[in-house]
């Protein structure tokens, strides 16, 4: 029987698909790790079987569309000095864009060519580490972004990523390419319809999502632009699309960009469709180790919900997965920034950004150094530290490295392992408890390209951690009482979507109309029971400007469209219990004596 406090699930035709609640986890905050494990491996199974009846990432018509893209990429190829390819996305998107940049500006170096890929994230690099959200909805400095990336470029590639087709700055940077199309060749990449494309206009321009996507739409039609919006299906945790979106995102642009390499350089015709199938293959090894993952997303719950902290200690591209995980958990579910923090190996010379975050912020540092310095004193039995690395990542030296650092870490120890043919070579014994992804060599070198194996073994590699790692992250959080049912209960209402999202979760759970839902979300920022007028007509940036000073705004906010608390009450309801299902159970149980 459902519960009397389930948040609903949209029923509007029109609801985006990445807003929506999945029917597969609508409880998962009620289970044990293990079943919180393999709920995120059914949702995950989506990106490959597709939700529905609608297309996904491998059915034919994505796939066409991706190898015309990819076909694209072979014409930029021809003259890397003068062309360029540019990766733009807020948030995941964005950090997701910059790891892939990353990996073939190194593939073009390796062949003596001019590197020609870069990345845009709304907010700059510090947003790689911290998460700047409002900054997705600033449409000038989507502009200026871009025109500053691609000054010196003859012609270039746009790939605007967006999952949920919402997010102004990069709707910005498409329209701009629409009006300079002698220069631009937009794509857009997305996990919504584009029927379903946010319909709002955006400030600082006549312009809506919709708007901008319709004439992409007419572009497309005349061979000028691409969209690309397979349906992989509501995320596991309702609008977190740094879940299975954005592990599509970055197989989708993987397979269309490797693809694009090896043809180019060996003139094979090989489509994006056996590149996506050697994903498949990592996804069935990961969740195989879905008892290991469990363990480690228990040790790192019960860090969490004891006032601990999960710290990440990562080597190259997989350390860069762990800082991009970590950096997602505060405006997901509210979480401190040290919550789950990650460091890599090498620090910044490793991460390869132009500009040091630390040197404007120290908090930002990020290498070993700094964890060893700032972090590793102060360590207590609730902390857990993970280390996070993958065999083609390891030699001697960082192997010897590692055992000298688990020696000097007196708590809980955990590791993943990530490996093809072979795992990293350090002592397992070493750690409490130890996820080893050994993913098939034989099977998985069938898909791979002649001339690229190295670089599409790194690739695979790098997806069975973030599976691990997203697995770690998200279970761990619901253990600490930040998801109910599967809605973000603690996020940040940091941006026009977020505070929207919010509006409507309040709605949902009240059974509230849809003003009644702002009061109380506006109840919760401003610490009033009763609203003002005055504050129902301000505008949605005074109060996400507000909102993002406090802490615990939507918990409040929902426990107050009950009807049975205060905002006075339901602070102190949350300050001695801070799981939101536990003080709505207590309530009733109170209630019925």
């Amino acid at each position: 029987m459902a519960s009397r406090w389930q948040l609903a699930s949209p029923s509007e035709q029109g609801e985006p698909i990445t807003e929506r609640s999945n029917d597969i986890t609508e409880n998962i905050d009620t289970l044990s790790p293990l079943g919180i494990v393999r709920q995120l491996r059914q949702v995950d199974a989506q990106i490959f079987a597709g939700w529905r009846h609608w297309e996904s990432i491998l059915d034919d018509g994505v796939l066409s569309t991706a190898d015309r893209v990819s076909n694209t990429v072979i014409q930029f190829l021809e003259d890397t000095d003068n062309n360029a390819v540019v990766l733009s996305g807020c948030g995941t998107s964005g950090r997701l864009a910059f790891v892939i940049a990353k990996t073939f500006n190194r593939l073009l170096c390796q062949r003596a060519k001019q590197p020609f890929y870069h990345y845009i994230i709304s907010g700059g690099d510090k947003a790689i580490l911290k998460s700047g959200e409002s900054e997705e909805d600033s449409w000038s400095n989507g502009v200026h972004s871009l025109e500053k990336v691609t000054d010196k470029a003859k012609k270039v590639l746009f790939i605007g990523i967006t999952c949920g087709l919402s997010a102004p700055f990069v709707a910005a940077q498409l329209d701009h390419c629409l009006r300079h199309l002698e220069k631009y060749t937009p794509v857009l990449l997305g996990f919504n319809l584009p029927s379903m494309a946010r319909t709002s206009k955006v400030h600082g321009s006549a312009l809506s999502f919709k708007d901008v996507v319709d004439n992409l739409l007419e572009q497309e039609a005349k061979g000028r632009a691409f969209v690309l919006t397979p349906i992989v299906g509501p995320e596991a945790i309702a609008g977190s699309t740094r879940l299975k979106s954005g592990s599509a995102t970055k197989m989708l642009l993987e397979a269309i960009l490797m693809r694009a390499h090896q043809r180019y350089y060996r003139q094979r015709e090989i489509g994006v469709a056996q590149s996506l199938l050697s994903y498949k293959t990592v996804y069935t090894h990961t969740f195989l180790q879905s008892k290991d993952i469990a363990a480690m997303l228990e040790l790192a719950g019960q860090s969490l919900s004891s006032g601990g902290h999960v710290y990440y200690l990562g080597v190259k591209t997989a350390g860069i997965l762990a800082l991009i995980d970590a950096s997602e958990c505060p405006p997901t579910f509210g979480a401190g920034y040290n919550d789950v923090r990650a460091f890599l190996h090498g620090g910044n010379a490793a991460l390869g950004l132009q500009e040091d975050p630390a040197t404007k912020d120290p908090g930002l540092a990020l290498g070993w150094d700094y964890f060893t310095s700032h972090f590793l004193p102060t360590l207590t039995w609730r902390d857990l530290v993970i280390f996070v690395l993958s065999r083609q990542d390891m030699d001697a030296k960082l192997a010897t490295e590692v055992s000298g650092m688990c020696s000097s870490i007196h708590t809980q120890k955990g590791a993943i392992l990530v490996g093809t043919g072979a795992l990293p070579e350090v002592d397992s014994s070493m750690f409490r408890c130890c996820i080893r992804v050994l993913l098939p060599h034989q099977v998985l070198s069938s898909y791979w390209s002649s001339g690229l194996e190295e670089e599409e073994e790194a690739v695979n590699c790098e997806m069975a951690v973030k599976w691990a790692l997203n697995a770690i992250s998200t279970g761990a959080h619901i253990m600490k009482g930040k998801v109910l049912c599967n809605k973000m209960v603690d996020l940040q209402l940091s941006n026009d979507k977020l505070f929207h999202r919010g509006v409507k979760m309040v709605e949902d759970f009240g059974k509230l109309s849809k003003q009644e839902a702002l009061k109380c979300v506006l109840s919760s920022i401003y610490t009033e029971d009763n609203v003002e007028a005055s504050l129902l007509s301000d505008s949605v940036e005074k109060h996400i400007t507000n909102a993002m000073c406090k802490t615990k705004v939507m918990p409040l906010a929902l426990l107050k469209s009950t009807g049975r608390f205060s905002i006075h009450e339901a602070s102190c309801a949350l300050e001695q219990d801070p799981v939101i299902r536990s003080v709505l159970t207590k309530q009733t149980l109170h209630l019925n004596t």
